[in-house]
């Protein structure tokens, strides 16, 4: 086990693996197992800021997607300040076959002041062990002000070089109604035993989906996604004509899909705060001082394994050697709200 620290990033080793990770936004930007790299990140991306970068993990928070216009939220930006913020390095832990990285962000530090008003800390950890790569976002409200808060992680895994979006189906998803963003927010009902991205722009919320989804690559690579808690399911492929309008993606326009996981919110009684998502029964308790929320995706190249608090890609049978050319090929979100009872919560 070993890391170097430079005045942008932290890289964590082990013998066969290595995670790089900016300060600037607590990004992991490159995870390679034997050498090879997982993760997509845009060739046009500065990991120094101070835009978002584009690829890797970014973490969106206390935000996801357009803020609402009230207060504290009316100064954010999309997808909040966690992704654009230098984050504290606070160092690093090992064991004999792990090696973590830790960082944290919170309400004192003057970019955020600026913005957002409610006390929170942030405690985000980065661990690698041979073949997995485990991220844990927690968060803890230390003041007596109750507020609600959005939290997500995306995850951009690559294809491989002869690989498309057109190639990708995932499934098992016949029968589940789903809101088509790209009709105007339509419901329907999906008919296909395994949904594609022939057609074009593809952006939907499926409902009430299965906790193991079957992602089928091309060319015999697989994927499988598994959650616990998790009802919704987001499917989206920006297109051509999209990608060519975002400056800060450099490659292949069209090149890209996104498979997110989602929870909704559900109440609780006095000050606690039940949220949407229990993966592998985890406790999903508030209280005034102690953590909101941990969040922890688990991506794993090899032997598959559920981890507590967790939400697997097994990618046993998935090729990891390839070069930079696609965007968005896969992203898996962990996506929770917070509210103190559901009818309150302004979020979409």
């Amino acid at each position: 086990m070993s890391f170097v620290k430079t005045d942008s990033s932290i890289t964590i080793k082990t013998s066969t693996a290595q995670a790089e990770i900016a300060f600037h936004g607590a990004h992991v930007y490159s995870w390679k197992v034997e050498g090879k790299e997982q993760l997509f990140l845009s060739s046009a991306s500065s990991i120094s800021g101070p835009a978002a970068i584009r690829g890797g993990i970014p973490i969106c928070f206390p935000v996801f997607g357009p803020p609402p216009s009230r207060e504290p939220y009316a100064s954010l930006k999309q997808h909040g300040f966690a992704r654009n913020t230098s984050w504290k390095f606070d160092g690093v832990e090992e064991g004999s076959d792990w090696i973590e990285a830790r960082f944290s962000l919170d309400s004192n530090n003057p970019e955020v002041q600026k913005v957002f008003k409610p006390a929170f800390e942030c405690q985000y950890r980065v661990k690698i062990r041979e073949r997995s790569l485990v991220t844990s976002l927690e968060v803890t409200n230390p003041s007596e002000t109750t507020f609600e808060l959005q939290a997500l992680l995306h995850t951009y895994l690559r294809l491989p070089d002869q690989g498309s979006p057109q190639d990708v189906r995932l499934g098992p998803l016949k029968g589940l109604s789903f809101a088509d963003k790209v009709a105007q927010g339509a419901v329907d009902t999906e008919d296909r035993e395994a949904v594609d991205f022939l057609a074009g722009e593809v952006d939907r919320v499926y409902h009430g989906v299965p906790s193991k989804i079957e992602v089928e690559l091309g060319h015999g690579k697989k994927m499988t996604i598994k959650t616990d808690g998790l009802p919704d399911l987001t499917v989206w492929n920006p297109h051509e004509a999209r990608v060519t309008r975002w400056p800060t993606w450099k490659t292949r326009a069209g090149n890209g899909s996104c498979v997110s996981s989602l929870a909704k919110p559900v109440s609780s009684p006095s000050s606690r705060t039940v949220l949407g998502r229990a993966l592998k029964n985890s406790s999903l308790i508030y209280e005034r001082n102690r953590p909101l929320r941990t969040i922890k995706a688990c991506l794993e190249e090899g032997s598959p394994s559920l981890t507590s608090r967790s939400c697997l890609l097994d990618s046993s049978n998935f090729e990891h050697d390839v070069p930079f050319l696609h965007l968005y090929p896969l992203i898996l979100t962990d996506f929770i709200y917070l509210s103190k009872n559901i009818a309150a919560a302004g979020f979409p």
